[in-house]
């Protein structure tokens, strides 16, 4: 009898060994560790975003926001072609990445999107926008700019309902901020947008599907189980998860490795970790190649935790430093937002006017439309100057 005790209790210690050590047997292989990273990346990313939220209209617009919030597009960098948690950690995308992102984090969550590379009536492809199959029909969503365009009935519509009535693009709340703030800026990219992107009987698309549906079924069930750990264990699985991965799978020197450190935790939301790893490198390695980018990072960060004041230490150092850097109007966009966390109305105007004339400035302006903050920071400005006095 006491023996048959003994043998339970090893059974199901070994089943509890077995139970909690799965997750971590993809680990020993270091192209599947990379892999089963990622996938712990994006799903702890929609669990912060999504939490048990079902409605996927607001799921996907979650997304949206946060991948817009987090993507820039400055001038004079090239696409890399890697994948999304590459493009995450670089923080930087082109519409066709940002596209996939989106429909790589949505296709988790099982709801089928789609991109679709948009082309003028040259047949060449100027823009990529993605279309999320949302109340049985496909919609409109363009994570580059961050906008949806909703009907006269506050139904989201497609890329074409829009191609057949382009005054839904053009007298789109965003767009309608741009004409009171801008009229320049807002007829030259009706125009490109009117005649390259959104016109009747359009060019046909080229269309990709969604990039879950691509993956073989070793790696769909991988990730499903991955996706169960975090659903029973959380932030708890994840930070572990990622632990194990930073400090014995990240094969790299160490001033890239506390780089890529800060970086990561930053995409983790385990803020303090973020901000002593982006430290420790602006101090340790100042004239590393990745400084420039640490800096914005590291500015952003202060100003998303609410430290308006060390944001704006960051980001003019970066300014100060590297005045002709590609971030340049990713910093004057922050420093106004954080000059209006503090309630300085004035000098939040002004750094919100440079990053709109930075952004004119950019020889490509209105060939790639309204860069990754420029609808943001026409937004600010506009509630900004409305503000009662």
């Amino acid at each position: 009898m006491c023996s048959k005790k003994i043998l339970t209790f090893i059974f199901i210690g070994l089943l509890l060994v077995s139970f909690f050590s799965l997750p971590f047997i993809f680990l020993f292989n270091k192209k599947l560790a990379y892999y089963a990273y990622k996938e712990v990346t994006y799903g702890t990313i929609i669990n912060h975003l999504c939490g048990k939220e079902k409605d996927q209209e607001k799921i996907s617009i979650r997304v949206l926001n946060f991948l817009h919030d987090n993507l820039f597009t400055p001038p004079s960098t090239t696409a890399v072609d890697k994948d999304v948690y590459n493009d995450l950690i670089r923080g930087i995308a082109w519409c066709d990445q940002k596209a996939w992102a989106l429909g790589t984090f949505l296709g988790r969550l099982g709801i089928d999107n789609r991109m679709v590379m948009t082309k003028n009536p040259e047949g060449v492809s100027n823009h990529t926008i993605s279309e999320s199959f949302i109340n049985g029909k496909w919609t409109f969503f363009d994570p580059y700019w961050g906008i949806v365009i909703y009907n006269n009935y506050g139904e989201l519509v497609s890329y074409k309902d829009i191609c057949n009535k382009p005054s839904l693009f053009y007298l789109s709340p965003k767009m309608s901020m741009i004409k009171n703030i801008d009229y320049y800026s807002y007829k030259k990219i009706k125009e490109h947008y009117t005649e390259n992107i959104f016109y009747n009987n359009p060019s046909e698309p080229t269309i990709w599907d969604n990039p879950v549906k691509k993956k073989d079924l070793k790696r769909l069930v991988i990730t499903k189980i991955l996706d169960f750990y975090i659903y029973l264990f959380g932030n708890k699985f994840s930070f572990f998860f990622q632990d194990i991965y930073l400090h014995f799978l990240l094969n790299t020197n160490e001033h890239n490795l506390t780089y890529l450190k800060a970086r990561n935790y930053d995409l983790y939301e385990r803020y303090e970790l973020a901000i002593d790893a982006y430290n420790k490198f602006i101090n340790n390695y100042p004239e590393d190649s990745d400084i420039e980018n640490a800096l914005l990072f590291s500015g952003i960060l202060f100003n998303k935790v609410k430290s308006p004041n060390s944001s704006i230490n960051i980001l003019q150092l970066l300014l100060e430093r590297f005045p002709n850097t590609k971030w340049k109007a990713i910093a004057y966009y922050y420093l106004g937002y954080n000059y209006e966390l503090l309630k300085n109305y004035n000098l939040a105007e002004d750094y919100y006017w440079r990053t709109i004339n930075t952004y004119k400035s950019y020889p490509s302006y209105i060939e790639f439309g309204i860069k990754a903050k420029e609808t943001d920071v026409i937004e600010r400005l506009s509630n900004l100057l409305n503000k009662p006095n």
